[in-house]
């Protein structure tokens, strides 16, 4: 009996995970016994709510600063291919090759949602080329949405990033498609070669002979210029749109391929199961993390005297720290994140936020970013962010570890 119960629990989805798999058992209900239905508004529409709901993610969640930085980085290399010709073109095709590797590993990334989106789709068109009948398809149909609304629950993930995922479910196809385009056009073009013919007028030497005028005057040979209009070719070499179009692609598609992976995305607290940190942590100077076992004692007095100075915070001794993520360029060690078992202690440099959270007043807790990754904690009054820059990986495990110290 308690099997039965614990397997029929397991089959219970989130309102998230419920409403996406109503939306796509409706999509195919209409697809298979709607008259006048064609698959093609089927795959219009998962294609324009994934796209409507992943801009308005993307946006949301700041993701929108990784492309303007590769769009700032290709004029600069655009810009150096005009003024430096030869360094510029070798930098160039490395940006190039680079972007194109990059574009590889993103595609391979996507695949398991292409399959996924694939598996969706043939079914979609089953009937429509007779390969089954309305019946069969839909139970098909079902059981695919099924297996993967099993795969999104079973992670236990905010709505937010439920929505995130069946949107990057149906958009994986066309970046997959985007990216390949994007490799043969970065390479056929890297540059622009431009011929330009001209007609200018040159003087050439011409020899004349000697003579004897009529009137018994001899001419000695002379050479004398002579004005012809002569076609000119020149060759120009700028950079061709491929860099644009490389970088743009990779980046979006990097961004999509990133995030489709990411596990942990955001948590909200029922979902957070508690673990025993002191298996889960430990110091790595490497990732500017320090666990309270094997704590850099100057760095955290440094951080400590920050907390001191600004003077509204909790009192903060060495003996309190759970862990503490160093974020000082030069390893100071005066800003950064500490946590505690009551409170999460922030100080920020270069005009960033400071402040101090009590850990039992956090209500969601939010992981994102690409280049720096940022950790953003809700309370019932205020959204807090922090902003680590220092180690992607050390980021991680300062989110990891503020998870383990919440308790519901």
């Amino acid at each position: 009996m308690d099997k039965q119960e614990n397997f029929l629990e397991r089959l219970k989805f989130s309102p998230a995970v419920t409403i996406c798999t109503w939306l796509l058992i409706g999509v195919g209900y209409c697809n298979f016994f709607v008259k006048d239905w064609e698959v093609l508004f089927s795959v219009l529409i998962l294609s324009l709510a994934s796209l409507i709901y992943f801009v308005y993610f993307f946006f949301k969640t700041g993701q929108a600063g990784q492309i303007l930085t590769g769009i700032i980085i290709t004029f600069l290399i655009m810009g150096l291919c005009a003024a430096v010709p030869i360094v510029g073109w070798i930098a160039l095709i490395i940006f190039v090759l680079y972007n194109i590797g990059k574009s590889f590993e993103n595609i391979k990334n996507l695949l398991p949602n292409t399959i996924n989106a694939l598996v969706i789709y043939f079914i979609l068109f089953s009937v429509e080329m007779d390969f089954f009948d309305a019946e069969l398809a839909m139970a098909l149909y079902m059981v695919s949405v099924g297996i993967f609304a099993y795969g999104i629950e079973k992670n236990k993930f905010s709505s937010e990033v439920v929505y995130l995922r069946y949107s990057i479910l149906f958009l994986s196809i066309p970046l997959i498609i985007l990216s390949v385009l994007s490799i043969f056009s970065a390479l056929r073009n890297l540059f622009n070669i431009n011929l330009l013919t001209q007609k200018i007028q040159v003087q050439t030497p011409q020899q004349v002979g000697g003579y004897t005028r009529v009137n018994g005057v001899e001419v000695s040979a002379y050479t004398r210029n002579v004005t012809q209009t002569v076609a000119q070719t020149s060759t120009s070499i700028t950079a061709g749109s491929g860099a644009m179009t490389s970088s743009l692609v990779k980046d979006a598609s990097g961004i999509v391929a990133e995030l489709s992976e990411e596990k942990t995305h955001q948590s909200e607290l029922k979902n957070i199961v508690n673990r025993n940190p002191e298996n889960d942590f430990k110091t790595n100077s490497e990732y500017k993390f320090y666990y309270k076992d094997d704590l850099d004692r100057g760095k955290v007095q440094n951080f400590i005297n920050a907390v001191v100075a600004i003077g509204n915070m909790p009192n903060l001794v060495i003996g309190d720290i759970e862990g503490y993520f160093d974020d000082t360029l030069w390893g100071k060690g005066d800003n950064g994140v500490v946590v505690t078992d009551l409170y999460i202690y922030c100080v920020g440099g270069f005009g960033a936020d400071s402040f101090y959270l009590d850990i039992s007043n956090i209500i969601s807790i939010n992981f994102s970013g690409m280049v720096n990754k940022k950790i953003i904690l809700e309370t019932s009054e205020k959204k807090y962010e922090m902003l680590l820059t220092q180690s992607n990986k050390g980021a991680e495990i300062v989110y990891e570890l503020i998870k383990s110290k919440i308790y519901i």
